[in-house]
């Protein structure tokens, strides 16, 4: 029945607590042109081998240099996106305005400008410039940076984790609650540990992403800088909050 689903679905959204779903029309719609990985050309004019190689030259350490060649920003249809740079990783929302670029995290907002395939930004006085993937310069020639980047890095904590019990209720109560099968009410919620420390949740079909970190058996999930801690331990995802309780199994 319907209405059961209805409240299968508004429950399953309360059992998230804290953590926000980034999706819905923020910013690009889907299918936008403009959405893609775009990656950093250039800095003060001079384009990322010969930077790297001028940085190389005055002393500069090897990470810090691998860390600028894999600088990043990614924009995703929906108004999400991601921004790599120097060893950390923004996430938050993009909207274009004419060539006009607006990217904003955590409450903090960056302008810049889009045009013909290429992001200019300029932070504390220095411009960058990042060029859609497949476009720029350093793609043709790759970088090491990158290569490491996108090594796969085999976590065993890292794949999906389906819906298994909610606030003391078996996956066959809660199914039963919600009139649907079992298989339906496990795929209605779950959380997909990614490579790379990303992570994606799934609720009734709306899917967010955000970032996810494990110390010990503490799992930290962060959507748009909020965080919501969790544990992982044999496979199982647990999250409570005020007496709320909902696990995910692998």
């Amino acid at each position: 029945m319907k209405t059961k689903r209805m409240l299968a679905v508004m429950l399953a959204v309360v059992l998230m607590m804290s953590l926000l779903i980034a999706c819905g029309n923020k910013g690009g719609s889907a299918g936008d042109p403009n959405a893609g990985v775009y990656k950093l050309d250039s800095v003060m004019g001079i384009f990322m081998d010969e930077f790297a190689a001028m940085a190389e030259e005055s002393g500069a350490e090897a990470d810090d240099i691998a860390a600028l060649q894999a600088a990043k920003m990614e924009l995703k249809d929906g108004g999400q996106a991601v921004l790599d740079f120097d060893g950390t990783t923004y996430i938050g929302e993009w909207k274009l305005e004419g060539e006009t670029l607006t990217f904003t995290s955590d409450g903090e907002e960056m302008k810049g400008t889009l045009k013909d395939g290429v992001i200019t930004i300029t932070a504390e006085g220095v411009e960058m410039t990042f060029k859609k993937s497949g476009e720029g310069k350093n793609d043709s020639k790759g970088s090491t940076a990158e290569t490491v980047t996108e090594a796969p890095t085999e976590d065993p904590a890292v794949g999906v984790y389906k819906l298994d019990t909610a606030m003391g209720m078996s996956l066959a109560e809660f199914a039963e609650m919600a009139d649907m099968s079992e298989a339906e009410a496990a795929d209605m919620m779950e959380i997909e540990l990614k490579d790379g420390g990303k992570f994606s949740m799934t609720v009734d079909g709306e899917t967010g992403e955000g970032e996810w970190k494990l110390d010990g058996e503490k799992l930290t999930l962060t959507v748009d800088g909020e965080a919501q801690e969790a544990t992982l331990k044999d496979g199982v995802i647990t999250m409570e909050e005020e007496g709320m309780s909902v696990t995910f199994k692998k």
